[in-house]
């Protein structure tokens, strides 16, 4: 598979999460984009460059 470029998504493309949980092998989970963020500040007050947000499920072993 192919990385693409995160400035290429949209809202609505989807996408799809791939994690090495451990011994068990691969685990992936469908999703779609639901929101593109810009530049701003974590509730600890670190900078973000920017952010996407995923409608996935996230299994044990995915980071």
């Amino acid at each position: 598979a192919e990385i693409g470029d995160t400035e290429s998504l949209k809202v609505g493309h989807m996408v799809l999460a791939v994690a090495r949980p451990g011994e068990s092998g691969l685990s992936a989970s469908w999703g779609v984009v639901s929101a593109k963020g810009g530049a701003g500040r974590n509730w600890c007050g670190g900078q973000i460059d920017s952010f996407l947000r995923l409608d996935l499920s996230l299994y044990p072993g995915f980071s």
